[in-house]
């Protein structure tokens, strides 16, 4: 389990005892070297406890909830944050359902095209819920170097990000007889005549299957989950994470469905060639996230091959 991992599972039960007196762990629901999660019973109630290594990841996650629940966004409501010795954890409602990850491929199409619908209104309602404003009073987005958000540049931000990820790549022969080289130049081209987007909002930069959660009969969405990588820029980007994911590369269909959610929660049209090229970026990361990696696996392997047809088809910039 999380803090066990380090000093032993008793020294885990004494420190969480400490600062939850009346908390009792039921299961362990993830547990990685940043981040673990439990499901908790406290003060007679089911709470979910997330206990960060890192500072910063806590005050992102926090401090985002925060202002959705206040919004009355669907995310859960933090119920509790405390400092344990040398991490930071909190509680959070417990919301009685799954994740749509372990449903939603097994449903009917017509439910499919419902559901994916709903999705795209979802992420519409979360990026719609802060105001300019408001996201200058947020701490969630807020380095050193940026501080309000008029000196915050997305564009800036984005270059970076496909810099430090080209920086990772591990480039194969087999990479380079497919053009790879060419699609980076693309990007990076595109990127440079990129314009700032006119509004700033909150991105999840997870909203995936695994971070949306149902009831257990799929009949209905409850809401957001996992909001450690929050940051803010153009809500376009937010979107294509889902899309390469979880849907079917060649069910236009679903994708469509999906976009037209958005669209109807936001009254907002896009550019279709900015939606590829953040496909293109998001294939780059996700190869340069598997070519980090210090053991391959064939999971991995399929995940690269995956992000690279997604770099490989979208850095043509064309509509899809």
């Amino acid at each position: 389990l999380a803090i066990g991992q380090l000093r032993g599972q008793e020294s885990m039960d004494i420190q969480i005892s400490k600062y939850f007196p009346s908390l009792k762990i039921i299961e362990s629901l993830m547990n990685r070297t940043d981040v673990s999660v439990f499901h908790a019973a406290y003060s007679n109630q089911s709470v979910l406890l997330k206990i960060h290594t890192s500072e910063a990841s806590f005050i992102r996650e926090t401090d985002s909830m925060i202002h959705l629940c206040n919004k009355n966004a669907p995310v859960p409501k933090i119920l509790e944050v405390k400092k344990i010795e040398d991490r930071y954890a909190f509680l959070e409602e417990w919301w009685n359902g799954t994740t749509l990850s372990k449903l939603f491929h097994r449903l009917e199409q017509p439910k499919q095209m419902k559901i994916i619908y709903e999705l795209g209104r979802l992420l519409g309602k979360i990026h719609m819920s802060l105001s300019q404003s408001e996201l200058e009073l947020a701490r969630f987005w807020k380095k050193a170097e940026w501080q309000t958000i008029t000196n915050f540049s997305w564009k800036t931000y984005i270059h970076n990000q496909c810099k430090k990820w080209i920086g990772r790549l591990k480039i194969r022969p087999t990479d380079t007889e497919k053009g790879i080289h060419l699609c980076i130049d693309q990007v990076l081209r595109s990127l440079v005549e990129m314009k700032e987007p006119k509004n700033l909002r909150l991105l999840h930069h997870d909203f995936v299957f695994g971070n949306i959660m149902v009831s257990y009969d799929a009949e209905q969405i409850l809401g957001v989950i996992d909001f450690e990588h929050v940051s803010i820029g153009d809500p376009v980007y937010d979107l294509v994470k889902l899309i390469w994911n979880d849907l079917d590369t060649d069910d236009h269909a679903l994708e469509t469905k999906y976009l037209s959610g958005y669209e109807a929660e936001t009254g907002h049209t896009f550019d279709h060639t900015q939606l590829s090229l953040y496909k293109a970026i998001s294939g780059l990361a996700a190869v340069a996230w598997v070519d980090k990696q210090k053991y391959s696996s064939e999971e991995n392997e399929k995940f690269r091959e995956k992000g690279l047809r997604m770099l490989l088809h979208h850095s043509k910039l064309k509509d899809c």
